[in-house]
């Protein structure tokens, strides 16, 4: 698990999403964390996924693309880096906005364009606003 609180840490703010999914009730799940000490999520599912993504072993692991499409499948977290690299590569990132724009970000974190471009022009010919704000 400790490798999985690296992927973490070091791609996070690239896009990667790293969840951990197990179907143990919570207090083991606790217990987990204040032992490990783990820092990425920990997702407790009542389904089963270990059906749905045909999981014969543990751990299993899964990179999921842009489009939720599995692009690898495997044993722990042997996955090629490059192909990890490739495919932050196509991760849209919301960018950073100050808090009075934050209707625009969420527009953006839609994928609602069209109105954040609108709302975004409308605030660059506003009065007292400066070019570069």
């Amino acid at each position: 698990m400790g490798h999985l609180d690296e992927l973490h840490a070091k791609y996070r703010d690239k896009g990667l999403v790293v969840v951990a999914v197990t179907d143990e009730g919570r207090s083991l799940v606790d217990k987990f964390v204040s032992t490990t000490g783990a820092k990425h999520p920990i997702l407790i599912e009542s389904s089963d996924s270990a059906t749905a993504y045909n999981i014969n072993g543990f751990p299993s692991t899964f990179l999921i693309d842009v489009n939720g499409k599995v692009a690898w499948a495997g044993n722990g977290a042997g996955f090629p880096d490059s192909l990890l690299e490739k495919l932050l590569g196509e991760v849209r990132l919301t960018p950073e906005l100050p808090k009075s724009m934050d209707s625009i970000r969420k527009s953006l974190e839609k994928h609602e364009y069209a109105p954040a471009r609108k709302a975004l022009e409308a605030k660059g010919s506003a009065p007292g606003v400066a070019e570069d704000e």
